[in-house]
């Protein structure tokens, strides 16, 4: 309720072009941390086994399945009635 609250006193004194400018950096930002791999990393492991190149959208495509790995062993761990995730749960 208190956020509700929060965003309507927001909306009430925002200028609504800072508006704008602030929701897209947010969006940028937003997009940034949900990278969950370390670029410099995959780029050398990849440079280590042979001439190959990673693209901006490999990195993104990449950190999608480790998310998605992520919520399938937080799914076992939750269906085993624990909180820790452990290597039987990837």
């Amino acid at each position: 309720m208190a956020e509700i609250q929060e965003l309507a006193i927001d909306k009430i004194f925002t200028n609504p072009k800072q508006g704008s400018k602030m929701a897209k950096k947010k969006k940028k930002a937003k997009k940034k941390s949900e990278l969950l791999i370390k670029k410099s990393l995959v780029q050398d492991y990849i440079k280590s086994k042979g001439d190959f190149r990673v693209s901006k959208e490999s990195f993104e495509a990449l950190s999608d399945l480790v998310m998605d790995l992520c919520d399938e062993a937080m799914d076992r761990a939750e269906m085993n009635r624990r909180k820790t995730l452990q290597k039987q749960d990837f």
